[in-house]
This record gives C-alpha cells, structure tokens and sequence, in this order.
C-alpha cells in the first residue's frame, strides 16, 4: 500500500535493496483475496473484534463528505481521491487490520500451548 501511495520514496528504498517494484505484490491486487482469508480468521478467533476489522476496509453507510474520518480501503482500492484527502490515509486502517491479525496469531498459539499442557496431562493420568 505504502507503493502505491509513495511510489518515489518507495523506488528509491528498492533500490537501495537491489530490487524493484516489480519484485513486490501491488496491494490492489492481492488484497481482496488476503481480506477474504484474514476476515475468516478473525470471525473465528477474534470474534468481538470482527466489525472493528471489517470497519477498517468498509466505507460508512452513511457519510456525507470524504474526509479523513471517513475514509476507508475500500476507497483506496477503488482509487477515491480529492482535494482534502489522499490515498495515503488508508493506510492506518491496514496497519489496525494487520494488528488485529497479529493477535489473532498471538491468541491461536496460546490456545495450541494451552492443548498442548492438556494432552500433557491426559497422557500423564492415562498412563
């Protein structure tokens, strides 16, 4: 996303690596299906945190002007743009999203540790 929003300071940091923007997914491509596969994932792990990431890429139902209030990556990925606000402010919707993914990991290792202690102490009593 940062890419797509920046693309000078983004071709100049590539470069310093060796790489060009080529070498990296454009978000306007892989997003949706990235969406699909973390929504899912958080509905189940992180159920009370489900609309705050489905809120992060929906528009609101109602709005009277885009503003940075109301802008949201489903602007971004539709390329909604104007005077006052610019693509760069979805950005911290996608952080927020990938932030609630991050501990949907943190919560799925906690429970496979938790199983983990729990098998433990089956095999222990059954033995």
């Amino acid at each position: 996303m940062k890419i797509e929003c920046f693309p000078e300071n983004a071709k100049k940091i590539l470069a310093k690596l060796g790489k060009n923007s080529k070498d990296i997914p454009s978000f306007y491509n892989e997003y949706q299906s990235w969406y699909s596969e973390a929504m899912t994932v958080v509905k189940q792990l992180l159920p009370d945190r489900f609309d705050d990431f489905v809120n992060h890429y929906k528009k609101p139902k109602v709005r009277k002007n885009i503003n940075f209030e109301s802008y949201r990556i489903e602007d971004f990925l539709q390329r909604v743009e104007t005077r006052t606000v610019n693509s760069s402010i979805a950005i911290p919707h996608f952080e927020q999203q990938l932030a609630i993914l991050k501990s949907a990991e943190k919560y799925l290792r906690a429970l496979c540790l938790e199983f983990n202690n729990w098998y433990k102490q089956i095999y222990l009593i059954l033995r």
